[in-house]
């Protein structure tokens, strides 16, 4: 190990394994950059992507995903779109930015506007649905 640390050597992935696995770490901590405890998301800089299973376009603002407790994505919402979440038990917020949506929670129904904010923790299925007529923007954080 001290060889390992002084760069003297090169450990194998066996042992790389069993070392993240010793420090409670997942493997890729070990080929992330160091120093990026820090995470800028500028506006200017910014990309959405989507996936086929949601007509939203998301954007991660925090960039070293992985090592944080928190993640932060930028959801832009199509009228009309519904998206049914899976159930976790990781506490999640969202910040309605523009627009205006109804967030379905254990069979309850909370519309939330502009500016509106909502935290939650649940492990039943739940929904959040654009209901404006243009496009709605909101701020998620969550525990990955």
């Amino acid at each position: 190990m001290s060889q390992v640390e002084r760069g003297h050597a090169s450990p194998s992935l066996s042992a790389l394994t069993r070392i993240a696995t010793a420090l409670g770490v997942a493997i890729d901590y070990f080929f992330t950059p160091s120093g990026n405890d820090l995470s800028i998301s500028h506006a200017e800089s910014r990309t959405f992507f989507s996936t086929s299973e949601s007509p939203s376009c998301f954007s991660h603002l925090t960039g070293y995903r992985g090592h944080g407790e928190m993640e932060a994505v930028l959801i832009r919402t199509p009228p009309g779109a519904r998206c049914i979440e899976s159930p976790l038990s990781a506490e999640q917020l969202i910040y309605v930015l523009k627009g205006e949506i109804k967030l379905t929670l254990d069979g309850n129904e909370f519309p939330l506007r502009e500016g509106d904010f909502v935290q939650y923790k649940t492990k039943a299925p739940h929904s959040v649905e654009n209901v404006a007529q243009a496009e709605t923007t909101l701020l998620w954080i969550g525990t990955p």
